[in-house]
C-alpha cells in the first residue's frame, strides 16, 4: 500500500512486538532516507491483537487482498509488495 503496510506477525507471551516494530522501521527506514533523502515511517502504529473468535485465515486474505480492494492491483497477485503467493494460496 502507498501509504501504510499490514503486517501480520507471530509470536507468544514473550515476544516483544514493541521491539519487532521499532527494528524493523528503523531498518526500513534507514535504507528508504538513504535512497531517497525522504522519511518513510510516521512516529507510532496501530496494532491489533487477534482475538480468539478472529480467524487466522480470514485476516491473512483480508491483508492479500487489500490493494484490490484499493484499487491499485486488479489481483492480489498483481501486486508487487505482497508476501509470499504459496503461503496465501493455502488459505
Amino acid at each position: 500500500m502507498p501509504d501504510h503496510a499490514h503486517l501480520l506477525v507471530g509470536g507468544d507471551t514473550a515476544s516483544n512486538l514493541r521491539g519487532f516494530v521499532h527494528h524493523f522501521k528503523t531498518l526500513t527506514g534507514f535504507r528508504y532516507k538513504k535512497a531517497t533523502r525522504r522519511s518513510l515511517w510516521q512516529i507510532s502504529y496501530h496494532d491489533h491483537v487477534l482475538r480468539r473468535d478472529e480467524d487466522l485465515h480470514d485476516v491473512a486474505a483480508y491483508i492479500w487482498h487489500n490493494p484490490v480492494r484499493a484499487g491499485i492491483a486488479s489481483n492480489a497477485e498483481s501486486y508487487p509488495y505482497s508476501g509470499p503467493q504459496p503461503l496465501v494460496e493455502r488459505l
